[in-house]
């Protein structure tokens, strides 16, 4: 299966209290709500749009579904589950969701997730690396950056990291991919505008 992943870079802001990641509202990392819209373009200066569409409830939790999870990406298009412990992409019926954070966002703190189905499968291992501040344009946005590194059964493997920045979401992407026939390829896509829908 052919998989083109997203993400990319950021700077260095204080660690969090101890006590603090319990208090925190961890959702605001992964914001969503009807007319929020996210605009990036890649470092080939290609653009790339996602926007959220409608609201729906699964297993309880607010769930949203988005016009697309990242540029290329698996998940392109993705229901997006936001509930107080975390957040969950689904693509295929019958395949489990992959748990793509997992709050709180403490550093160090990781976990794995394997999703398949019938001769195919996709392994995800994924680590809240560091806090750190990344500067677009005239805007500082204080991060989490998560690395997810990923392999497949057809021999497709890459490191994708995604710096999350609060109240507005991902910032950055940036995805390095090694196809089974050893082609290494690399991608950055930044935020180019943010619209809240409020």
């Amino acid at each position: 299966m052919n998989l083109v992943l997203m993400l990319s870079a950021f700077g260095a802001i204080p660690m969090v209290q101890d006590d603090e990641p319990r208090k925190k509202d961890w959702s605001r990392y992964f914001p969503t709500g009807e007319g929020i819209s996210w605009t990036y373009t890649s470092d080939s200066g290609r653009e790339y749009k996602r926007s959220v569409r409608k609201a729906e409830k699964i297993g309880g939790e607010q769930s949203w579904i988005i016009s697309g999870f990242g540029p290329g990406f698996f998940y392109e298009r993705a229901t997006v589950t936001v509930g107080t412990g975390g957040v969950w992409l689904h693509r295929f019926p019958n395949v489990n969701g992959v748990d793509w954070l997992r709050f709180p966002l403490k550093i160090d703190a990781s976990w794995t997730v394997q999703v398949g189905m019938k001769d195919w499968s996709m392994r995800f291992d994924m680590k809240v690396e560091a806090e750190e501040k990344l500067k677009i344009g005239e805007t500082t946005y204080s991060c989490i950056r998560v690395r997810t590194s990923w392999q497949d059964t057809d021999g497709d493997s890459g490191v994708l990291h995604v710096w999350y920045a609060e109240d507005v979401g991902p910032v950055r992407f940036q995805n390095g991919q090694t196809r089974k026939n050893g082609r290494f390829t690399e991608e950055t896509w930044t935020l180019k505008s943010f619209k809240n829908g409020k």
